[in-house]
């Protein structure tokens, strides 16, 4: 689950950009490549619940890169709610009234398979997250 700064007007988007480590950043800062020069990725975003300034995504990572949902959606124009990194200061000015005083991404379930038996966990969302999202309905 993670709350995305503006609208994100697909159904459900796949998106699929090459990720790099970035050499221009003392900190490591993950960056979209060109395909020669990066890692794949890929990801699909669905829409859950609209909100006047942002809004509640599921996402599903196909190959589990550093950063992979942060870069794929600050790539859209669409970072997460509380992103230092990877969004515009005039993007965190516009969600400041949500008060998020973190990322506000969140790993609701996983799955795998090991040794042929199917593990699913599931988390519910934390407090901080709630609170946030409730700010995001008034």
């Amino acid at each position: 689950m993670a709350l995305l700064s503006g609208q994100w007007h697909h159904a459900l988007a796949r998106v699929e950009c090459p990720l790099s480590l970035s050499s221009q950043s003392a900190r490591k800062r993950v960056i979209v490549a060109d395909h020669d020069n990066g890692k794949p990725a890929l990801s699909w975003f669905k829409p859950l619940r609209q909100f006047s300034s942002c809004t509640l995504v599921q996402v599903e990572t196909h190959s589990g890169r550093m950063h992979q949902i942060r870069v794929h959606a600050a790539y859209h124009q669409r970072p997460l709610v509380g992103e230092r990194y990877y969004s515009s200061a005039e993007q965190g000015a516009m969600n400041a009234h949500l008060r998020a005083r973190r990322l506000c991404l969140h790993a609701s379930c996983i799955s795998f398979t090991l040794y042929e038996r199917h593990y699913c966990f599931i988390a519910l969302l934390p407090q901080d997250f709630s609170e946030v999202l409730h700010r995001a309905m008034l």
